[in-house]
């Protein structure tokens, strides 16, 4: 498990790597959290989208390069929704997850585009907007079945996200949401909507 020190050293190392290649890290999951609010609970590997990543084949020479001054190695999805690259970092082997590097996962392109566009430049790495994290988590949330461990922890991904946002005194732009989740599929446009009003109703600005 990765604490929080060695969650941001690691992320400024990463950045650091990839920047030399004119490779930007937007941070998604846990990283995100703990950029946006300061604090986050510990956990197991990082998750960041990489950009811009296309062409490709110079992405993936660029990631060789990297991965080499990493003293770490990688491993690449069959449907190349995303890469696993493994980093020696202050002596320890940390998991990295290099998100829709060549495909999508659960962020589609549009998605990441808009996350990007919308994003905060923190210490050099970029930070989803409060809504942006919220719809992605909550989308996070109901594409788990019942009985996933991953659907609880999303669940209380929003919880504490809610308790975040309330601490600051934060207000959340209830339009900005609603955009957001049109760029979802129509099918889970209902379940977010729900998810959200239920979950931040007293944070609207």
């Amino acid at each position: 498990m990765i604490g929080e020190e060695e969650h941001r050293r690691a992320i400024e190392k990463i950045s650091e790597k990839f920047k030399e290649h004119d490779i930007d890290l937007l941070l998604l999951g846990s990283s995100s959290i703990l950029y946006r609010y300061g604090s986050v609970r510990r956990t197991k590997d990082i998750d960041v989208h990489p950009f811009p990543i296309e062409p490709y084949v110079d992405f993936y020479e660029d990631l060789e390069e990297i991965v080499e001054k990493l003293d770490g190695s990688f491993n690449i999805e069959t449907d190349g929704s995303s890469i696993t690259l493994f980093a020696e970092i202050e002596g320890k082997t940390l998991t990295i997850e290099l998100i829709d590097a060549g495909g999508s996962h659960f962020l589609t392109k549009e998605v990441l585009e808009d996350m990007i566009d919308q994003a905060d430049e923190v210490n050099g790495v970029f930070v989803p907007s409060d809504e942006h994290l919220i719809v992605a988590k909550a989308e996070a949330y109901i594409d788990r079945n019942e009985g996933d461990p991953a659907k609880q922890k999303f669940f209380e991904d929003l919880i504490d996200i809610r308790e975040k946002i309330e601490e600051k005194d934060f207000k959340l732009d209830y339009d900005e949401l609603k955009r957001i989740v049109g760029l979802r599929p129509e099918r889970k446009q209902s379940q977010l909507r729900s998810i959200i009003d239920t979950q931040f109703s007293g944070l609207f600005g």
